[in-house]
């Protein structure tokens, strides 16, 4: 199970990020990203895609979470295109490597300047849930 939630503000987008396993949230963090990013009328094909393989270390697994959606975000940017399916292996709490398949686009639906660690913390919750708060620079 994974899920997110999309809370407005002035000049970010907080997300709230929950997971039943650390892949999980991470994987709820990246489809939460790519919501705001992808066109809205957007059809995926299997022929146009192309894909990057990529690794991630950091100090932390928070800091992992947070790396990881920026090195994400910076190759839809740098590509411009979209992820369209994502591969994610959580080698330990610093390290993740993680396949992106990405399709071209001609526009993002908004721009996000960067993922920041403002507010970022993965905790078990209540129901003994990773949880996360994301905050994204708009």
């Amino acid at each position: 199970m994974k899920s997110y939630e999309i809370a407005s503000h002035t000049a970010d987008v907080r997300i709230l990020i929950r997971g039943d396993t650390i892949k999980s949230l991470f994987e709820a963090a990246l489809d939460a990203l790519i919501s705001i990013l992808q066109p809205e009328e957007l059809l995926f094909d299997e022929i146009n895609y192309f894909k990057i393989e990529i690794s991630v270390d950091s100090l932390n697994v928070t800091n992992l979470l947070i790396d990881f959606l920026s090195t994400a975000l910076t190759y839809m940017y740098i590509k411009k295109a979209i992820i369209s399916k994502s591969d994610i292996y959580i080698i330990n709490s610093r390290t993740l490597r993680a396949t992106l398949n990405f399709y071209p686009i001609e526009e993002f639906r908004k721009d996000v300047k960067a993922v920041t660690y403002h507010e970022a913390e993965i905790k078990l919750n209540e129901l003994n849930e990773y949880e996360c708060t994301v905050v994204l620079d708009i």
